[in-house]
């Protein structure tokens, strides 16, 4: 009946309940509110069933301070008659406080994703480079003089194609360095492992082959992907380690029953010695020469496995060219996801949407990127008034209204505001919000070079903003203004 019968003295400690007043009183006595009626369920039936529950729980001591405990929980049976099945009399929970452990855990995280930052910075420095590389190339290849017309639109379709190489790696480093909760989401674990490679291949020396040897079924998980992402990276640099003279690194996919699926990573490196691959999860264990490495990728990748409720194996043999490979299997979702995105949008401008005249404020503070928003708005058919900061725009509101009062009509007021979200002193959601308050039905567009934040994605799932992530093409500018504006 979950009341509480016996307790020892580190109960005591750990919850700051006395025995006089824990014993007789229900175990609801340190509900946190933190775990769904669901959790809660699960656990009952499972021990109600004779089964033993392991996890961790968030609960609250007497002072109301909140704490997390790893407990196990073991059904007792009662005695059994003569072949009959005993019943369940009670049940005796042991219970440990590791909320100081899970803290670690999160710094030994933080630690590590700076040190994969760090070696991704030559990689991806190279590749940066060569991308200006070629756009100033191909820019001062267009302003010479005699250029053959079908060359010039030859060479606008490569500097295109560069930029979006380079915004894709911009958004592939934004999504492994977010800090944020782990946030578990449906997803094809191959369409990942496929996303992650393209990072991968940057962080690789040239000497190292990635191959990829994926499952030709759906793999449907619910995970993190970043933390997950997180687990290849580190994967990937100690199988580089491992292959100092070349090698090859092979990622393989695919299922384990009706219930789980599994992901591997091989090297082709010298192998882990036997007498120390018990040891390999370990924080701060490592074999790496002084700067080479701070131990705490493989326990990173242990402790992310374990949280998604999976489980990571190793096996290795030592020896040139032998190898190392990791295998983790984690719990398979019901269903497949579909497959997100959708046809990209054209490269020539062909028949894009257009205004008619409507008037839009531009608020954006890096000059050439207003400037050239301005020209295709205005190319777009669209009455455009641009500036450079949230006081700037406001003033340049209250002007325009003062011209519609005295109008009459309100036709020289703002249709919509695109607006930057990072700007100097206001934000572009702080300027939406005051605008709003004298223009109710504004429309509003923000953009941004980071990842949206979450008041943003809330308020862009409800349709009260429409967000674009820089940069932003001329086909997808004029589609999600002119969309704007024809919101109801």
């Amino acid at each position: 009946s979950g009341v509480i019968e016996w307790i020892n003295p580190a109960f005591t400690q750990l919850t700051g309940y006395t025995e006089a007043e824990a014993l007789g009183r229900s175990t609801r006595l340190l509900n946190s509110g933190r775990q769904s009626k669901a959790f809660y369920a699960e656990l009952w039936q499972t021990i109600l069933g004779g089964t033993v529950w392991r996890g961790e729980v968030i609960n609250r001591r007497k002072d109301g301070t909140l704490y997390t405990e790893r407990m196990t929980i073991t059904p007792v049976p009662e005695s059994a008659g003569s072949g009959g099945t005993a019943a369940i009399s009670r049940f005796v929970a042991i219970k440990e406080d590791v909320t100081e452990r899970k803290a670690m855990e999160e710094q030994l995280r933080q630690v590590q994703r700076m040190e994969a930052v760090g070696r991704l910075a030559g990689g991806v420095a190279h590749d940066f480079n060569n991308l200006l590389q070629a756009m100033l190339g191909l820019t001062q290849l267009a302003r010479l003089r005699g250029e053959d017309p079908a060359s010039s639109e030859e060479r606008l379709q490569e500097l295109e194609e560069l930029m979006r190489r380079g915004a894709q790696l911009t958004q592939q480093l934004l999504l492994f360095s977010r800090r944020e909760e782990p946030r578990a989401e449906p997803f094809d674990l191959n369409d990942v492992i496929r996303d992650t490679a393209k990072l991968l291949r940057r962080l690789l020396k040239a000497n190292v082959t990635l191959r990829l040897e994926l499952a030709d079924e759906p793999l449907p998980v619910a995970a993190d992907r970043t933390q997950l992402g997180q687990v290849w990276m580190n994967l990937a640099v100690n199988g580089a380690d491992a292959m100092r003279g070349g090698g090859t690194l092979t990622l393989r996919s695919g299922a384990k029953g009706p219930d789980a699926v599994w992901f591997s990573v091989t090297d082709t490196g010298h192998g882990i010695p036997e007498d120390i691959r018990d040891r390999i999860f370990e924080p701060f264990f490592t074999t790496k020469q002084e700067q080479g490495g701070t131990g705490l990728g493989l326990a990173v990748v242990h402790g992310i496995v374990t949280r998604h409720g999976g489980e990571i194996e190793v096996s290795s043999r030592t020896g040139e060219g032998s190898g190392t490979s990791f295998r983790v299997s984690l719990p398979r979702q019901a269903a497949a996801p579909g497959r997100p995105g959708g046809p990209k949008p054209a490269s020539g401008l062909g028949a894009l949407p257009a205004g008619h005249g409507q008037s839009v404020l531009l608020v954006e503070d890096n000059r050439p990127v207003r400037r050239v928003i301005e020209r295709l708005l205005t190319r777009l058919k669209y009455e455009v008034t641009a500036a450079g900061s949230a006081e700037e725009a406001e003033a340049l509101a209250t002007r325009r209204a003062a011209q519609a009062d005295g109008g009459g009509d309100g036709a020289s007021r703002f249709a919509l505001l695109l607006t930057d979200m990072v700007l100097p002193g206001r934000s572009g959601s702080e300027l939406a919000g005051a605008l709003r308050e004298r223009w109710p039905d504004l429309k509003v567009v923000l953009m941004s070079g980071y990842t949206e934040d979450e008041i943003v994605r809330q308020e862009a799932a409800h349709g009260q903003v429409r967000f674009l992530q820089k940069p932003v093409d001329l086909p997808t500018l004029a589609r999600e203004v002119h969309d704007a504006l024809a919101d109801a």
